[in-house]
């Protein structure tokens, strides 16, 4: 299985920028200016770990850095071999084309959201003593019989 991460205009700079990753990306020539860059895959299955899935970001975020244009994949786009890349993309190599004519000298722009870590209150002084220096607590008399 090919695990499609993106096209790009400039085959050599997607070459160049693949070069000195560790792992195992194929860039797909499609026609004489489009490339795709994708990964080979053994699961049929994209992974979910989150491992996974920030190493596909960081790989269109470097290639976005180094190339002139990118059009990404979502994750989780699987072909069955380079022929099967070639066959899905190159009737809309125009329409890529397009894309990446329209998003040269644009800029992502990300919002990422987290949890806050949860507000820790200062413990009340009496909590952790013992109960004789907790707080006395008020007492009511009953009201006097009528």
């Amino acid at each position: 299985m090919i695990h499609l991460a993106c096209v790009v205009d400039d085959v050599e700079q997607a070459q160049e920028a693949c070069a000195h990753r560790l792992s195992q990306e194929v860039v797909v020539t499609v026609g004489d200016e489009l490339a795709c860059v994708c990964r080979q895959c053994d699961e049929p299955v994209p992974s979910t770990e989150p491992t996974a899935l920030l190493d596909h970001d960081e790989l269109v975020r470097g290639l976005m850095a180094t190339c002139s244009s990118v059009v990404p994949f979502r994750y989780g786009t699987l072909v069955e071999d380079p022929d099967a890349v070639r066959a899905e993309l190159a009737p809309r190599a125009g329409e890529f084309r397009e894309l990446l004519e329209w998003l040269r000298g644009r800029v992502e722009l990300a919002l990422r959201a987290a949890p806050a870590a949860p507000a820790v209150r200062p413990p009340r002084p009496w909590i952790r003593s013992a109960p004789a220096a907790w707080p006395a607590r008020p007492t009511y008399a009953a009201p006097a019989p009528r």
